[in-house]
């Protein structure tokens, strides 16, 4: 015996609901999770910048967690080096769709 529709139609809703607020919960600690650990590099990037390993807090960004916690010799080096790349890259113009074809850098019109 086939359930009734009506009832396949609330099941697809309570599933929907039940979903959406699981996004939201999930997104909701997600967000949470990334302010507290914002704030906590930032702490540990005013610390580093007050020990003068590094230049300012916000370089701290620029480095990976292994190296906040070891503090390699030359930070100072790979701070200045990712820097670089990551305002080349913003120099890069991306294209409107991609659409499977290929074009080298530099012959992309800006």
């Amino acid at each position: 015996m086939a359930p009734p529709a009506g009832s396949e139609a609330k099941l697809a809703e309570r599933m929907a609901t039940s979903a959406q607020a699981s996004r939201e919960v999930a997104y909701g600690a997600t967000m949470r999770y990334t302010h507290e650990l914002r704030m906590t590099l930032r702490e540990l990037g005013s610390r580093l910048a007050a020990a003068d390993a590094i230049d300012f807090a916000g370089e701290v960004f620029y480095l990976t967690c292994d190296e906040v916690v070891t503090m390699p010799s030359d930070a100072r080096l790979r701070i200045k080096r990712r820097r670089a790349e990551r305002e080349r890259l913003q120099g890069l113009r991306l294209p409107d769709v991609i659409d499977h074809t290929w074009r080298p850098l530099g012959t992309n019109p800006r």
